[in-house]
């Protein structure tokens, strides 16, 4: 939206995507393992403190589960997160979902680009879209 943080559109979206019940339940935290890259920041959802001890009181230690915080949120068998680019070309944040113990793909290359201003506006029809 306009004017708003890369932090506030990430609860924004994380919010309408789980449903108000499910995200009154979940907190910001920072992604866990290897840093990112310089300029770039990783948050995901993990459940607030009388959450988490809830769902460790009726976990099944030979189970996985299900994401907490659901589909956007931390994941018991895979990695994914929210990842902004405060100081970038574009005002997005983006969700990734890597993989499990090892990356399907390297997460450090990952950059949200502004499409170049030719492209946008050589293809006739998409100008006759903008226009209506």
């Amino acid at each position: 939206m306009p004017g708003e943080a890369a932090n506030a559109g990430g609860k924004r979206l994380f919010s309408e995507a789980a449903g108000a019940p499910l995200a009154g339940r979940c907190i910001v935290a920072r992604q866990r393992g290897a840093g990112p890259p310089p300029g770039v920041r990783r948050w995901t959802f993990v459940p607030d403190p009388a959450s988490r001890k809830e769902l460790g009181a009726k976990a099944d230690p030979n189970e996985a589960g299900d994401p907490p915080c659901g589909e956007r949120g931390v994941s018991p068998d895979g990695i994914q997160y929210i990842e902004s680019f405060p100081d970038g070309p574009a005002r997005k944040v983006l969700f990734a979902r890597v993989g499990q113990d090892q990356p399907l793909v390297d997460e450090n290359t990952l950059r949200l680009l502004s499409p170049p201003e030719a492209s946008r506006s050589s293809n006739p029809a998409s100008r006759e879209k903008r226009t209506r």
